[in-house]
C-alpha cells in the first residue's frame, strides 16, 4: 500500500519483533535447576498467580510462533541481507529455473503435442 517505504517499515517491525522476543525471553529465563518449576502451572494457587502462569506459558509458547512471523517476515523484506548472513553458516546454491531447462521442457511439450497429434501450439485448457 505504501510501496518501497512500507516494505522497509515492515522489515524494521520484524528486527523491533525480533529484540522484543529476546528481551522477554531473557527476562523470563529461570535460574539453574528452577526450570521445571518456570514451565510448570501451579493450579491450587491465588488467581493473581494463576493469571502470571497462564501469561508465562502463553508468552513462551508465542515466542515461536512471533519468531518464525519476524523471521520470514524479515526476509520477505530483506533477502540480500539473510542470505548473506546464511552464507557465513552454510552454501546457497542458486535453485532456480534455467532458461536451457526451460527450453528443454517446452521443446518436450512440443514433442508431446506432436505425438497426439494436436496441431494447436497454444497451452490452454479445453
Amino acid at each position: 500500500m505504501l510501496g518501497k517505504p512500507g516494505e522497509v517499515f515492515v522489515g524494521i517491525l520484524a528486527v523491533f519483533l525480533l529484540v522484543s522476543i529476546r528481551t522477554g525471553l531473557y527476562l523470563w529465563w529461570p535460574a539453574l535447576g528452577k526450570l521445571r518449576r518456570a514451565l510448570s502451572f501451579q493450579s491450587g494457587g491465588s488467581p493473581i498467580r494463576r493469571h502470571y502462569d497462564v501469561h508465562k506459558l502463553t508468552g513462551l509458547a508465542g515466542t515461536l510462533l512471533l519468531t518464525l512471523l519476524a523471521v520470514t517476515g524479515f526476509y520477505l523484506e530483506f533477502p540480500d541481507a539473510v542470505t548473506s548472513v546464511v552464507r557465513w553458516f552454510s552454501p546457497v546454491r542458486d535453485t532456480s529455473p534455467r532458461t536451457a531447462t526451460s527450453i528443454r521442457t517446452a521443446s518436450r511439450i512440443a514433442q508431446a503435442s506432436a505425438r497426439s497429434g494436436h496441431r494447436n501450439s497454444s497451452n490452454r485448457l479445453p
